[in-house]
């Protein structure tokens, strides 16, 4: 999951606001996942969520309630800020059962997302979208991040 336009959030309302925004949207998350989910942030305004033993439409379904939370939430330094996201969905069978490259696939699949306009996620089935999504991620957001160190 990565925040959409964190960068400039931070750049406009300042590095205290952002902080509360990583704030509500972690909390966001912990409250819309189950027990023996796993979430952790990844990176700057990226986050991590492993569901165990779950297929990737109620993964999709979590999210998109993450989603519908996060659209709600509004902040005191911006009244119209909306905190809006995308996310990479992938599942360990797509990659042999290896968790790297299962983590570049959900990261590849982030760039499709972001690409294809942002507050959505790209799962299995937008796969002809991976490489262009992730070479216009990179040329043309300023909120892009490193794809190979960091993982949707």
């Amino acid at each position: 999951l990565d925040i959409d336009h964190f960068k400039s959030c931070n750049d406009t309302f300042g590095h205290d606001a952002g902080d509360k925004v990583l704030i509500e949207f972690a909390r966001i998350v912990e409250r819309a996942v189950r027990p023996g989910d796993i979430v952790g942030r990844w990176g700057e305004e990226e986050f991590l969520v492993i569901f165990p033993a779950t297929g990737s439409a109620q993964a999709a379904q979590i999210i998109e309630e993450v989603r519908a939370q996060a659209a709600l939430t509004r902040f005191d330094f911006a009244p119209d800020y909306r905190l809006r996201f995308s996310a990479g969905l992938a599942q360990l069978d797509e990659t042999g059962d290896r968790t790297d490259d299962c983590i570049k696939l959900a990261d590849r699949r982030l760039c499709a997302a972001k690409a294809n306009g942002r507050s959505r996620t790209c799962a299995y089935g937008c796969d002809d979208a991976l490489d262009r999504g992730a070479q216009e991620q990179a040329s043309t957001d300023p909120d892009a991040t490193d794809s190979s160190a960091k993982a949707a």
